[in-house]
């Protein structure tokens, strides 16, 4: 079973030291401890195995963060499938996002522009004025049901498929307020 350490004993931790795994210390609330637990319990398995695998499949989907040398669109994949996710948990509003994605681009052809990010950021937020927006920049009927789709198509057809994306209405730029 995981316990929790209050303190440390450095003179039993020189085993493990030279071992490729380390210990690490975190911070958890009661209700994510014990889901923990009842999936360790119901997989027969060690609570360790648990958050080794969620922290694996965190990384996992975040897999473009993890290269500094990633910004612009090339971005984009971690944020398209867990956009509000991300945005919610780490608090990403537009200027964050900006700088995330934008600062220190050599090509500017792969920046993402303003009001998509704006828009990546809104997905984090109910979803009323996540469709307003996107029902303008994309001049046809949008169903409150699939916002979050439309919004993960418009992003891919845009910045990673090329122009062959869904198509915005003559003129119309989601950085239209």
């Amino acid at each position: 079973m995981c316990r929790f350490l209050k303190s440390y004993d450095t003179r039993n931790l020189s085993a493990v030291k030279g071992s490729k795994k380390k210990i690490v210390s975190l911070r958890l609330d009661e209700t994510d401890l014990t889901r923990v637990r009842d999936i360790s319990r119901r997989l027969r398995s060690r609570e360790a195995d648990v958050f080794r695998f969620a922290l694996r499949l965190g990384l996992a989907r975040m897999a473009p963060l993890h290269d500094a040398n990633v910004r612009g669109a090339d971005l984009l994949p971690a944020f398209i499938d867990h956009g509000p996710d991300l945005a919610i948990h780490f608090n990403l509003d537009v200027e964050r996002l900006q700088r995330l994605f934008n600062a220190g681009l050599e090509d500017d052809t792969v920046a993402v522009e303003r009001g998509d990010l704006e828009l990546i950021a809104l997905s984090a937020t109910p979803e009323t004025y996540l469709f307003a927006k996107l029902h303008r920049a994309l001049g046809k009927p949008v169903n409150r049901a699939n916002t979050l789709e439309l919004l993960r198509e418009y992003l891919v057809g845009k910045y990673l498929e090329g122009p062959a994306g869904p198509e915005t209405k003559e003129g119309a730029s989601v950085t239209e307020t």
